[in-house]
C-alpha cells in the first residue's frame, strides 16, 4: 500500500519508477556514446594516416616541444634517422626518449652547457630534467661553439666568466641610438614591493624609469619591433604594461606595442635593444629569481646592440654570485 509507505520509501520508489521510465533512452544514449567513440577513432587513425603520408615526402620536418609534446606517437611512427634538438636543455627526456627508435642512426643535442637542466640539479618546476643536462654530467665529450655572431663584443663581454672561449664577432656592430655605450647598468635604492593582482614582486620606481626610456627610444626612431623589455617577475611585467599604455595619447609610435616579457618567456628570441628591470631592491640581498644563474645567463644573452639594465647593484652583488662577477666585469 503506498500511503503506508514512509519517507525514505516512498524516495526509493520513485528512484524505482524513473529508472525505469528511463532504462530505454540510458541504453540508446550507451548505443550512441560508444558509436561517437568509435568514429572518432577512426577520424584520428585517418588524420594519422594523411600526416603521415604528408610527413614522409618531407627531407626535413621541424616541430616545436609543444608541438612534439601532442604528436610523440606520429613522429615515432616516422622513424626518423637523424634527429637535431635545439635548446635540448629545456627538453624533458621522456619526450626526447619517446621518438627515439631503431631506424634513429644519429641524435644531436645542441644547447646552453651553462643551462643544463641535469637530474641531479633541483631544476625549476616548469623544467623536467633534460638528456641534455644529465649527459653533460656523465661527462660525455661535446664540442663548444667558439663564436658567438648575434651579440656586440661589448654584451657579449658580460658573458665571458661563464664562456671563457667565446670569442665575439670579427666584424664590428653598430651601435646603439640615443642611449651612449652599448651596455649600461643604471644602480638605484628604491624598494621593491609586490604586485596585488599578481602577487609577484615590483619595483614602481623601474617601471616608471624603464617605459620612459622605451619612450625615449621610439622618440628618436627606434622602432618598436626592435625593442624588449624583460623582467623575472610576472608582476613587474604586468606594471611596466600599464606604464606603456599609459604614454599611448603622448604622440609616441605605439608604446605599446614593445614587447614586455618574463625572462623565461623570452628565452630563445632576441631583439636590438633589451631593457632588463631585475626589481630586487632590499638591504638583505635578496635576490630571489633574479639572481639565479640560469636566469642571469639569459637575460644578458638577448640583445644584439644594446643592453640597458635597471636594478640594485648592492642588492645584486651581496645576494648574487653570478651577479658579482658581472657587475666585476662591468667596473
Amino acid at each position: 500500500e503506498l500511503w503506508g509507505l514512509g519517507a525514505d520509501e516512498r524516495a526509493q520508489l520513485c528512484v524505482l519508477w524513473m529508472a525505469k521510465k528511463h532504462a530505454p533512452a540510458y541504453m540508446e544514449m550507451a548505443k550512441v556514446a560508444d558509436e561517437y567513440d568509435r568514429i572518432a577513432k577512426d577520424k584520428a587513425n585517418l588524420e594519422r594516416t594523411l600526416a603521415l603520408s604528408v610527413m614522409r615526402k618531407s627531407a626535413v620536418i621541424g616541430l616545436t616541444s609543444a608541438a612534439l609534446a601532442a604528436l610523440a606517437p606520429l613522429v615515432s611512427s616516422l622513424a626518423p634517422a637523424v634527429i637535431l634538438v635545439q635548446q635540448a636543455e629545456r627538453i624533458p627526456e621522456p619526450l626526447l626518449l619517446s621518438i627515439l627508435g631503431p631506424a634513429t642512426r644519429q641524435l644531436v643535442l645542441v644547447g646552453d652547457s651553462q643551462r643544463p637542466l641535469a637530474a641531479g640539479a633541483r631544476p625549476p618546476r616548469r623544467h623536467p630534467p633534460s638528456l641534455f643536462g644529465r649527459l653533460i654530467l656523465a661527462g660525455v665529450d661535446r664540442y663548444n661553439l667558439l663564436q658567438q655572431r648575434r651579440m656586440s663584443p661589448a654584451v657579449a663581454r658580460l658573458l665571458s666568466p661563464f664562456y671563457p672561449s667565446m670569442t665575439p664577432p670579427s666584424s664590428g656592430s653598430p651601435r646603439p641610438r640615443g642611449v651612449g655605450p652599448p651596455v649600461f647598468f643604471l644602480t638605484h635604492d628604491r624598494p621593491e614591493a609586490v604586485e596585488p593582482q599578481t602577487r609577484s614582486r615590483c619595483n614602481p620606481h623601474e617601471a616608471s624609469f624603464v617605459a620612459a626610456l622605451v619612450a625615449h627610444l621610439l622618440r628618436i626612431g627606434v622602432e618598436a619591433i626592435n625593442v624588449a623589455v624583460l623582467t623575472p617577475y610576472v608582476g613587474q611585467q604586468e606594471l611596466i604594461g600599464k606604464e606603456l599604455r599609459s604614454h599611448r595619447d603622448s604622440g609616441l609610435p605605439s608604446p605599446s606595442d614593445v614587447r614586455v616579457s618574463t625572462v623565461d618567456g623570452f628565452d630563445g628570441s632576441a631583439a636590438d635593444y633589451i631593457l632588463l628591470s631585475l626589481v630586487r631592491s632590499n638591504p638583505h640581498g635578496d635576490t630571489g629569481l633574479a639572481g639565479a644563474g640560469r636566469t642571469v645567463i639569459a637575460a644578458l644573452s638577448r640583445a644584439r646592440t644594446g643592453l640597458l639594465i635597471v636594478g640594485s647593484a648592492a642588492t645584486l652583488k651581496a645576494g648574487s654570485r653570478t651577479w658579482a662577477k658581472v657587475l666585476e666585469v662591468m667596473e
